[in-house]
């Protein structure tokens, strides 16, 4: 899947998350960031070969500091033959707070 943040952002971490079964978690993905949609960097790349809990999350952060407007997540293989998701949240740096 894709999102086009509008503007572009320093993405900190993000997380997936379970529902009732992690069965259909996935076990391997890549995430990637656009500033044109043309080119596409690797932020971030997982293979777990620990299975997903029920109502579990994992965050991952983000080595990069550059700023990207488009995200992209393509995941490559599950656990189970169908793939699900309850959630995926991304935490973005807020140029507005400063840090003390």
């Amino acid at each position: 899947f894709e999102i086009d943040k509008g503007l572009s952002k320093q993405l900190l971490e993000y997380s997936l998350s379970t529902g009732e079964s992690g069965d259909r978690m996935p076990r391997s993905w890549t995430l990637l960031g656009s500033k044109d949609r043309k080119k596409w960097e690797t932020l971030d790349e997982r293979t777990t070969r620990k299975a997903w809990g029920p109502q579990e999350s994992r965050k991952f952060k983000i080595q990069s500091t550059d700023s990207y407007r488009y995200f992209q997540m393509k995941f490559y293989e599950g656990f189970d033959n169908i793939l699900r998701i309850y959630e995926i949240e991304m935490n973005f740096l807020n140029p507005y707070i400063k840090k003390s």
